[in-house]
């Protein structure tokens, strides 16, 4: 390269010289600022620019553009007018010409001051060099061509895939959109979801508000009726020394274990024998508001009265009949005691009249037989009611009639006391569905419960013999009782277990194997005469004096009226320790009972329930009876 390069360099000087290679008087042509073109140049420079601005030559684009020196600034059109930056012109403006990549454009840079004494020599170099330049160029320009080709197809590929690429992302951008209603339907349902739950809420706490407003006004009456009574009592116990001391001696301390479990429960009870009262009567004691309603011109037997008020109503006459239900429209609770069909031929059908009156209401029908079987039309006592239940027919010593035990298991256990537990659950179901219903409870079914065990062990040693040979029915003679010697006082003796039994063998002061083995019932009747024989040669007292604080399960037969000599504490049937009923007074139906006359006290139930007054509401006529005032301000 270096000798072609010398070569053509020779013969360009030698053109130059006028055909002389060496001529050393010949000097430099002068440029004018006319740069030596390269290789495939393009038209003349243009001339006269502005300093310090010079053309130069755009091999791609095949035109020239201007450069600033000092600057840097690049531009399209011609500068025009003095030195420094651009000046205005018309043509359009292309933008700043670009480099092509790493050289210069067709034509060297225009230099701005005049060239002297430049040899021939030096002008021949640079033709040659011009000469190698393009062939140079022309290399590069074909590179360029081919990045030119690669950035084409890059482009056209892009436009072919821009449908499908178009296509795709507006697929994407349409399921998008598609999916926000979707969301926003989710987002709603699930905020409607939280928006009924706090209504249906809300509407829960609304709907319960009368029946918390009317427990708590309930409890608060109750706790100042207690307050007022624990003052009654502790003036007339001595427990103060005058009735002014009260408010400063009794405290809030009595009333400390929160109300009773039945404030605010308002219960109308018709008036009957036995296990009605008795059903009224557990209610009383945990602190319902009970109003008797008895019939005209009577005198009731009742002693089951204590804390209830009475009216007189003939529920045969039209202004008594509408008082009653004047008055059950505040009432939670209806006892009836009367036999099937009574309720309804006096126009009270608790399904057709009364729950339609006041849908909260508990009517609660104390029959003594099934009210729908045989014996449901027919006159009755507890020993008829017990007798037809299977209970009966377990009572009595074996070979001899059954007896009857009192009037407990039917009228009071089966009776007064199953339909109070029947009352309750109405109470609490109704707490739950805000609505009342019918209770439905007779003795045969009552007592019969109350001997499922005994039904239930039929088949075991306990029940499985006739009556009077079992183990718990006074057949055994280790639970059963025996008469001390002092006659008509007896012991009770209840040792089933081998350890308590061995408890009983040492206080009856008998020697380990003198006795024959209790395990064998044959052996039976000679243990119960020896027995026999033994409780007769002590008092019970002397018995009580052995067998007080041992294992031995015998006990002395207490009768009521030693325990009411004694001084003995009747109480309520079950002790609520935070809300305990109210106690049982000595004076008032612990032993005695004094009965509630009719009318007593009715006047002011009427008032604390109802708002009513006598002469604006209602009346009592001659014979105790109240009837309604007609435009009364509790006309229904």
């Amino acid at each position: 390269m270096d000798g072609l390069l010398g070569k053509i360099i020779e013969k360009v000087a030698e053109k130059a010289s006028g055909g002389s290679s060496s001529s050393s008087g010949g000097g430099y042509s002068s440029y004018n600022q006319q740069p030596s073109q390269g290789y495939n140049s393009g038209p003349a420079p243009p001339q006269d620019l502005p300093y310090p601005w010079v053309a130069r030559w755009d091999d791609r684009d095949q035109r020239w553009f201007y450069v600033n020196e000092q600057t840097g600034e690049r531009s399209w059109e011609r500068p025009y007018g003095g030195s420094g930056g651009g000046a205005s012109y018309g043509e359009r403006s292309y933008g700043q010409p670009q480099p092509s990549y790493g050289y210069e454009g067709g034509y060297a840079q225009p230099q701005q001051q005049e060239h002297k004494d430049h040899s021939m020599m030096y002008g021949a170099a640079a033709g040659a060099a011009g000469l190698v330049g393009g062939a140079l160029l022309m290399h590069e320009g074909e590179k360029i061509h081919d990045r030119w080709d690669e950035d084409k197809d890059r482009i056209e590929q892009n436009v072919e895939d821009f449908p499908e690429d178009a296509a795709r992302w507006t697929g994407e951008k349409v399921g998008e959109v598609e999916q926000i209603p979707e969301n926003i339907e989710q987002s709603w349902d699930r905020t409607e979801d939280r928006i009924e739950n706090k209504w249906d809420n809300a509407v829960d706490d609304v709907e319960d508000f009368p029946e918390n407003a009317a427990e708590w006004t309930g409890r608060k009456v109750g706790e100042v009726e207690q307050f007022g009574d624990n003052m009654e009592n502790a003036y007339d116990e001595g427990v103060v020394e005058g009735r002014d001391d009260c408010s400063q001696r009794l405290t809030w301390a009595a009333m400390s274990k929160s109300s009773l479990p039945l404030a605010g429960v308002r219960v109308v009870e018709l008036a009957g024998l036995a296990p009605g009262p008795f059903a009224g009567l557990l209610l009383a004691d945990y602190g319902a508001s009970v109003l008797r309603v008895d019939r005209p011109n009577s005198i009731p037997a009742d002693r089951l009265t204590r804390r209830k008020t009475s009216i007189t109503l003939d529920l045969r006459d039209q202004a008594s009949h509408r008082l009653l239900l004047s008055v059950l429209s505040k009432a939670d609770v209806l006892i009836d005691p009367y036999r099937p069909g009574v309720l309804e031929r006096l126009g009270l059908s608790p399904s057709e009249v009364l729950l339609k009156h006041n849908p909260r209401l508990t009517v609660a029908r104390m029959t003594g037989f099934r009210r729908d079987g045989k014996y449901k039309d027919m006159a009755g006592h507890d020993i008829n009611y017990i007798a037809v239940s299977g209970v009966l027919s377990m009572l009595g010593r074996s070979g001899e009639a059954p007896y009857a035990p009192g009037n407990i298991l039917g009228d009071f256990g089966g009776g007064g006391a199953m339909c109070f537990l029947g009352i309750l659950l109405a109470l609490l179901a109704r707490a739950h569905t805000g609505r009342g219903q019918v209770v439905e409870a007779n003795m045969v079914d009552g007592s019969a419960y109350l001997a499922t065990m005994p039904r239930l062990t039929r088949q075991t040693p306990l029940w499985n013999l006739p009556r009077g040979e079992n183990m718990l029915d006074g057949g055994s003679p280790f639970y059963g009782t025996y008469e001390c010697r002092d006659r008509g006082k007896y012991f009770a003796v209840g040792a089933l277990e081998p350890q308590f039994y061995a408890a009983l063998i040492k206080g009856l002061g008998f020697e380990p194997g003198e006795l024959p083995a209790r395990d064998d019932r044959a052996n039976w009747p000679a243990l119960r005469a020896a027995f026999e024989r033994r409780f007769r040669e002590k008092t019970r007292a002397e018995w009580e004096a052995i067998f007080d604080g041992t294992d031995a399960c015998a006990t002395p037969v207490l009768e009521q009226a030693e325990l009411e000599r004694s001084g003995y504490e009747q109480r309520p049937a079950v002790h609520l320790v935070d809300t305990p009923g109210l106690p049982i007074p000595a004076d008032d139906g612990g032993w005695t009972g004094g009965g509630l006359l009719p009318g007593t006290g009715g006047q002011e139930t009427l008032k604390a329930w109802m708002g009513w007054e006598k002469g604006r509401d209602f009346d009592i006529r001659a014979d105790g009876v109240l009837v309604w005032i007609e435009g009364g301000k509790s006309k229904l």
